[in-house]
C-alpha cells in the first residue's frame, strides 16, 4: 500500500493478496464454508483432549476433511496416548511403592501392639466374664446354689474346672467345656487385638512382680551370702601325734 502524488493509496499484489484472504475467509465464514487448515483447527479447537473417545472421533473427522491432516495428527495423538500411559504408569508405580511402605508399618506397629493388647484383654475381665456366663446360662442359679457353686469366685479356668466339677461332671466333660469356653475367649481376644491393633497410643501396663517360692521367706530366715557359695564345712586334718616306741623294739635288727 502506497501514497500516490495526487494523495490517493494504491493497493498492491500482495496487500491484495492479503486483503482477498481476508476478504474470502470472511465470505466462507458467512456461508459457513472453510478450507481444509480451518477445518481441522475447528475440529482440534472443539475436541476434548482429556477424552481418549473425543480424540478418536475428532481423528476421524480430521480423515475425512484431509488425509494429510488425518496422518500428523494421528502420530500426535499416538505421542500423547504414550505419555499417558507412561505416566499412568509412574503413578501406579508410586501408589504401589506408598501402599507397601503402609502395609510394612502396619505389620510393625501390630506386632508392637499385640502383646500390649493381649494384657490389655485380660484386664478387661472378659474370660472371666465368659466362664461365668456359661456356668450361669447353661445351669442355672439354683443348680448351681445347690452344688454350692458361687460363680462370683470364679474367673480363670482352674476354678472353672473346679465348678463343673462340683456340677458332677465327668473328667472328659470338664475338658470338653473348658476347651468350648477358650476358643470363646480365643475369639473375643482375636477380635479385640484386630480392632486395636493400629493404634498408635498404646503403652505396655508395667508388670507386677511377683516373689517366687524361694523368696517367700524373710530376709531374717535366709542363710548368709557365704555359706551359699560352698555348704560344705571344712574340717583340719588331726595332727599325728608321736607314738613311743620300745626301746627294745627300736634295737631290733
Amino acid at each position: 500500500m502506497a501514497l500516490t502524488p495526487s494523495g490517493m493509496f494504491y493497493i498492491g499484489k500482495e496487500d491484495l493478496a492479503s486483503e482477498r484472504e481476508l476478504l474470502g475467509k470472511g465470505v466462507r465464514g458467512l456461508f459457513g464454508l472453510q478450507n481444509e487448515e480451518e477445518a481441522v483447527a475447528n475440529i482440534i479447537k472443539n475436541t476434548d483432549m482429556t477424552s481418549a473417545e473425543s480424540r478418536a472421533d475428532a481423528l476421524e473427522k480430521i480423515r475425512r476433511v484431509s488425509p494429510e491432516q488425518y496422518k500428523y495428527w494421528r502420530k500426535e495423538n499416538e505421542d500423547y496416548e504414550r505419555t499417558l500411559t507412561q505416566s499412568r504408569i509412574a503413578s501406579l508405580k508410586e501408589q504401589q511403592a506408598k501402599m507397601d511402605l503402609k502395609t510394612a508399618e502396619d505389620k510393625k506397629l501390630a506386632m508392637k501392639n499385640r502383646p500390649i493388647l493381649r494384657a490389655k484383654f485380660l484386664q478387661t475381665g472378659t474370660p472371666g466374664k465368659l466362664r461365668r456366663k456359661y456356668l450361669l446360662e447353661t445351669y442355672g442359679d439354683i443348680t448351681l446354689q445347690d452344688k454350692g457353686v458361687d460363680i462370683n469366685t470364679v474367673d480363670n479356668d482352674t476354678q472353672f474346672r473346679i465348678a463343673l466339677r462340683k456340677l458332677g461332671l465327668k473328667p472328659t466333660d470338664v475338658t470338653n467345656a473348658s476347651k468350648d469356653v477358650d476358643n470363646l475367649i480365643s475369639e473375643k481376644e482375636s477380635f479385640y487385638i484386630s480392632e486395636n491393633q493400629l493404634r498408635t497410643d498404646l503403652e505396655a501396663t508395667p508388670t507386677e512382680f511377683k516373689k517366687s517360692a524361694i523368696f517367700k521367706s524373710s530376709a531374717s530366715e535366709l542363710a548368709p551370702l557365704d555359706t551359699l557359695s560352698d555348704t560344705r564345712k571344712y574340717i583340719a586334718p588331726k595332727e599325728a601325734l608321736p607314738v613311743e616306741i620300745p626301746i627294745d623294739d627300736r634295737l631290733a635288727p
